[in-house]
């Protein structure tokens, strides 16, 4: 998986481009770790160019999602394929998450 970090209106934008799954999720977890230990508090993951997000890549998401909580930090989402967005859904994770069409969309209304 590929990592894009990029930093726009206030917001860490992470654009992951491959699968969101075993073998990936550990090193997006440590891109996380490393971004809200360095202060990050808002951060937007373009799902754009992911095809496939495992159990893993679930899970991953979520703790970040549980660490930025407390200090009032979030974690949204957007632009994921059909197959992405059904498993977000089928998991709970669309009622837990901000999910949005696409990186504009997301800037515009946080």
């Amino acid at each position: 998986m590929r990592i894009t970090v990029t930093e726009k209106t206030g917001t860490t934008v992470l654009r992951l481009n491959g699968n969101l799954d075993t073998t990936s999720a550990p090193e997006l977890d440590e891109h996380l770790s490393r971004l809200t230990d360095m202060g990050a508090r808002r951060l937007l993951i373009d799902l754009s160019e992911v095809d496939f997000v495992s159990s893993a890549g679930l899970g991953t998401l979520l703790s970040t999602a549980k660490a930025l909580a407390p200090c009032g930090g979030t974690l949204n989402l957007c632009g994921p394929n059909e197959a992405v967005r059904q498993a977000f859904d089928a998991c709970g994770f669309s009622r837990i998450f901000k999910v949005f069409e696409n990186e504009q969309d997301a800037l515009s209304t946080s």
